[in-house]
């Protein structure tokens, strides 16, 4: 270990890896249950320590220090170039140097790929910070997009999971410290108040205390270390105005202030230590209006409406933007994809940006680095990432088993997880969706 990095704290240590594996602000504080402003003054500190200026060069550290490790690809055959993956987030390896004798040329390519890895790291963090540059730049007020369907230039890798050993479809889900909360939501016999925890390191399921009031079409998030859940659908079909909130630590349930007015089916997002929720169903209507939460007051505050009223739609977090998409209103599915600037409000808060590609509702949204992914929902569950940077929309292939309605989709580090939730099965199948980066490198 470096003597920059042995003076780096766990906690530091922690942020910087998950720099390394693309992670924003936001999506950092989510997992760690910290605010945004917090991972800010880490990386103040951070940079300072290690000495560099950027992201890029962070990354660029923690892959050099051995922070994030790199997989040894096998050597081409002779004449032929070497194709290698970069795989976001990923636990790997370290590549092993054969000492130099017999087996120099063989090390001599395995160091080749490794810059090259190295190198590559660094072309796709310095490509992201030239798109966002370009967006800042460029930026203008537009008509309506139009939307396009891309072929994904990543490959998508489908992981199995240990299943959820029941079903809990229409549940909130949300990561704390690196495990994975299900809570509530309908099983095949009715709603629930379950609450399931899962350890993807160790692959174990479990079972931790019942919320109090039983409910689905609901959505959680973190913030200040407890996870909150608003609202939701009652086993009688009435919706609640209910904000409860779980204590990982002391695995114990307390209430919050309750909502201004009964919702669920609502679209959920945290910002800067806050919560955002937006649209749902009121018991009588689909709704457009937008409330905030601050736990450090206790205290609900109303925001500039959506445009678009809708129960069942996603979103996520990019670049400190709330990009609110698809959902459904009287009249069936929706493509909008709505993006809300929480820092300009009643300022022009909301833009419109490319629609999804065909109307979609009840799916799981969650966002990887500038990408948002939008997995399973009706009437089409086809996989599809939204391309924050370049407004753009792209495919990716499906996993073995169909996701169903209403799946429970959470970012962790690098990697989405996904907990599927048909009805008509047993357990749910949970699978971790990583993105992977091929590289061509000349042969030798």
């Amino acid at each position: 270990m470096s003597n920059e990095t042995s003076q780096l704290s766990e906690r530091e240590r922690e942020i910087l890896r998950r720099v390394a594996t693309g992670a924003t602000n936001s999506q950092i504080a989510n997992d760690l249950g910290i605010s945004a402003n917090t991972v800010k003054v880490h990386l103040r500190n951070i940079f300072g320590k290690i000495g560099v200026a950027s992201r890029t060069e962070a990354t660029l550290y923690a892959v050099r220090s051995g922070m994030v490790d790199v997989s040894a690809a096998q050597p081409p055959e002779e004449g032929q170039p070497s194709a290698t993956a970069i795989e976001q987030g990923a636990a790997a390896t370290p590549a092993r140097v054969q000492p130099a004798g017999t087996g120099r040329p063989r090390a001599l390519i395995y160091a080749a790929i490794v810059g090259g890895v190295i190198l590559a790291f660094a072309a796709i963090f310095g490509l992201l910070t030239l798109q966002e540059n370009n967006r800042a730049s460029t930026a203008s007020p537009a008509s309506v997009p139009t939307s396009q369907v891309l072929e994904s230039s990543l490959v998508p890798s489908w992981i199995d999971h240990l299943p959820l050993p029941y079903v809990q479809n229409a549940a909130a889900a949300t990561v704390f410290e690196g495990r994975i909360f299900i809570i509530g939501g309908a099983t095949p016999g009715g709603v629930t108040g379950s609450v399931w925890r899962y350890d993807p390191s160790s692959r174990t399921w479990t079972p931790l205390s019942a919320k109090p009031t039983p409910a689905q079409d609901i959505a959680a998030v973190v913030l200040g270390g407890k996870i909150y859940v608003p609202g939701g659908r009652l086993a009688d079909g009435s919706v609640t105005d209910v904000l409860e909130v779980f204590n990982p630590a002391l695995g114990a349930w307390s209430a919050a202030k309750s909502l201004p007015v009964p919702r669920s089916a609502y679209a959920i997002a945290a910002v800067d230590g806050r919560l955002y929720l937006f649209g749902g169903w009121d018991g009588k209507q689909v709704c457009d209006d937008v409330f905030v939460y601050d736990p450090a007051t206790d205290s609900w505050e109303q925001r500039a409406a959506m445009p678009t009223a809708r129960a069942y739609a996603g979103a996520s977090v990019v670049d400190g933007n709330v990009y609110v998409l698809g959902g459904e209103n009287q009249r069936g599915a929706l493509t909008a994809n709505e993006q809300y600037a929480p820092a300009r409000d009643e300022r022009g808060a909301w833009l419109q940006r490319a629609p999804l590609p065909a109307p979609r509702s009840r799916f799981g949204a969650a966002a990887l680095s500038n990408l948002v992914f939008v997995l399973g929902g009706r009437p089409e569950d086809r996989p599809l990432y939204y391309d924050a940077r370049s407004d753009s929309w792209s495919t990716i292939r499906s996993p073995q088993q169909p996701l169903g309605e209403q799946p429970s989709v959470v970012t962790r580090d690098a990697s989405l997880f996904v907990v599927g939730s048909e009805l008509n099965r047993s357990d749910s199948p949970v699978y971790e969706l990583r993105m992977l980066y091929t590289v061509v490198l000349p042969a030798q």
